[in-house]
């Protein structure tokens, strides 16, 4: 990844592509997720972002999702 704006420490993106923002959240919150989480934390340093696609920005934003 290039960063644009900004500073960060972070070079390198692994992006995955869901069916729906829902889809991609449920995942997340997965038990297997949860457990991957554990070891992953432990071992490497960055962050989880959730994006919805184009289609479906209007709807999240709507939903409140991110002002919880």
């Amino acid at each position: 990844m290039k960063t644009l704006a900004g500073s960060t420490s972070y070079t390198n993106m692994v992006m995955y592509r869901f069916e729906s923002f829902e889809a991609a959240v449920t995942f997340y919150n997965s038990e297997e997720m949860i457990e991957l989480r554990k070891f992953s934390s432990q071992v490497i340093e960055g962050f989880a972002t959730v994006i919805p696609g184009h289609s479906e920005t209007e709807s999240v934003v709507k939903s409140g999702y991110f002002t919880r």
